[in-house]
């Protein structure tokens, strides 16, 4: 689902479309922040009557009210693109635990098939033997490895060892 191709160009189109979006945004705010320095510039070097200050507050007003416009439809826009993201990465999300859930139940299911015997005839399972140490749960792989079945098949045929290696 993560490499899906229709996931990765979704991801890429809402890159493209917020680049373009703060692109677009940042050339507004420029263009906001050079026409009043503009009024400004006006307002000190004349005196204005009011109806030519109303102008220029009815058009700071005016720029003010389109970048809030602008800003809203870019949101619009991208949207619909994040929510559509956003409901596949918490899908993935939902799979990843749901697997490590499942995947950590069989483990332990495993652990309690398991079972071994002592040099004393006494059976006992992997989570018995393991509840006693720090961790309580059997490292993964436990069990399987030569020596335990060699010390198994060893007690099963009654017979008793006196050394072992592994290399």
């Amino acid at each position: 689902m993560e490499e899906d191709r229709e996931y990765r160009d979704s991801i890429e189109r809402l890159a493209v479309l917020q680049q373009t979006a703060q692109t677009a945004l940042g050339e507004a705010r420029q263009q906001m922040k050079a026409a009043k320095a503009r009024r400004e510039e006006q307002r000190k070097s004349a005196t204005l009557t009011p109806e030519e200050e109303g102008v220029l507050i009815r058009e700071s007003q005016f720029q003010k009210a389109e970048y809030k416009r602008q800003e809203r439809s870019w949101k619009e826009k991208i949207a619909p693109l994040q929510k559509e993201i956003t409901t596949r990465e918490t899908r993935i999300q939902e799979l990843k635990t749901e697997c490590k859930t499942r995947s950590a139940a069989l483990q332990q299911q495993l652990f309690e098939q398991f079972r071994m015997l002592n040099y004393r005839g006494e059976v006992r399972t992997l989570c018995d033997i393991f509840e006693q140490t720090v961790h309580k749960t059997p490292p993964a792989g436990t069990g399987g490895c030569a020596a335990p079945k060699l010390l198994q098949y060893a007690y099963l045929n009654g017979l008793r060892p006196i050394a072992m290696a592994e290399f």
